[in-house]
């Protein structure tokens, strides 16, 4: 079990976590506000990379896609990507990642693609937290609703997006893949 020696948090770490840096002091509490904040963005996307290096390395296969929109008027808080199942690339559903105001005080929320709600048996899907992509119209619904600030309350501002895909958006998804898998391959008459 690690401890947090400024919050004195606990969590139990895995291996990716030793590959992404926690954001160093200059740019630890830097918000989208900050005169820093395009540095911290930086950060984020290489400890994006570094962790799907490591998942490589390991012998792994990516199992999401994400990167910042470059739209001015976002500032960085809208990330897009998607989230597959490692082993059947065909199966794979939009993700959006939304920055509050207050990040990195806050953590990350995380949205899957409306669809893993209505056709797929999915859980910890949190419906009254809805995004809708203005320019596609695509409806997301939350997941992993503030676990790491509220259960454990292992989330603290030197963490990046990538420590929430780590110890959050992994987690999840692991546990939805089988009935995914078992509900694509009906709806695809897959055996």
């Amino acid at each position: 079990m690690n401890q947090d020696t400024i919050s004195n948090k606990k969590w139990f770490s895995v291996p990716a976590e030793r590959e992404v840096i926690k954001m160093p002091g200059p740019v630890e509490r830097v918000g989208p506000k900050h005169p820093l904040w395009q540095k911290r963005i930086l950060l984020e996307v290489k400890n994006i990379e570094k962790y799907l290096n490591f998942i490589m390395k390991s012998g792994g296969r990516p199992w999401f896609k994400l990167a910042p929109s470059t739209k001015k008027e976002d500032n960085f808080m809208i990330w897009k990507g998607l989230l597959n199942v490692a082993t059947r690339p065909e199966i794979k559903f939009d993700i959006v990642v939304l920055l509050p105001a207050t990040y990195p005080t806050d953590c990350p929320r995380a949205l899957i693609d409306e669809i893993v709600l209505k056709k797929y048996k999915c859980s910890k899907i949190y419906t009254e937290n809805k995004y809708t992509d203005p320019k596609t119209g695509k409806n997301f619904v939350m997941i992993c609703h503030d676990h790491m600030k509220k259960v454990g309350e292992v989330w603290t501002p030197d963490l990046s997006i990538a420590h929430f895909f780590i110890r959050e958006i992994h987690t999840w998804w692991s546990a939805q893949q089988n009935a995914i898998i078992t509900e694509w391959d009906l709806a695809h008459q897959k055996s």
